[in-house]
């Protein structure tokens, strides 16, 4: 079952942000923040759902909405979509990506960009876009500071 995010699953939301945090590359450079991860669950242009099998959180996704840079045009961007290691393969992330698409519909958007940045399970994400069908466009590069 997909449920959105609401504050009775505050724990959970928790739960599965630290677990992708901890997964992630990025949890020997930068700190996990609950503070920072409730004032975007705030925001009405966020999104974040869980999904529950058999009472327990088992993934999530957590988007945003916003105007593209140079144009007054919304997209809607992943921030993170996580599924705990023991059900990656199956069709829960397919049905939270279907979840936050219907989202950025509701909320006029003209695009959905979606990313693997955290450097976990990159080439089940990809072909899973790819599936759902999202087109590779350009490419990420970053560097320490």
């Amino acid at each position: 079952m997909i449920v959105r995010y609401e504050p009775r699953y505050k724990d959970d939301a928790m739960r599965l942000g630290r677990a992708i945090h901890e997964e992630s590359r990025f949890s020997a450079q930068f700190t996990y923040s609950e503070a920072k991860i409730l004032r975007l669950l705030a925001n009405p242009d966020v999104f974040c759902a869980l999904s529950i099998v058999n009472g327990e959180a088992v993934g999530f996704f957590l988007g945003i909405v916003q105007q593209m840079w140079f144009s007054e045009t919304k997209i809607g961007f992943d921030l993170g979509l996580y599924i705990l290691p023991k059900y990656r393969g199956g069709t829960y992330a397919v049905r939270l990506i279907r979840e936050f698409e219907k989202f950025c519909r509701e909320k006029g958007c003209a695009e959905i960009t979606l990313s693997s940045t955290a450097e976990i399970s990159t080439d089940l994400a990809e072909r899973l876009y790819k599936k759902l069908g999202y087109k590779k466009s350009g490419f990420i590069a970053r560097k320490d500071i």
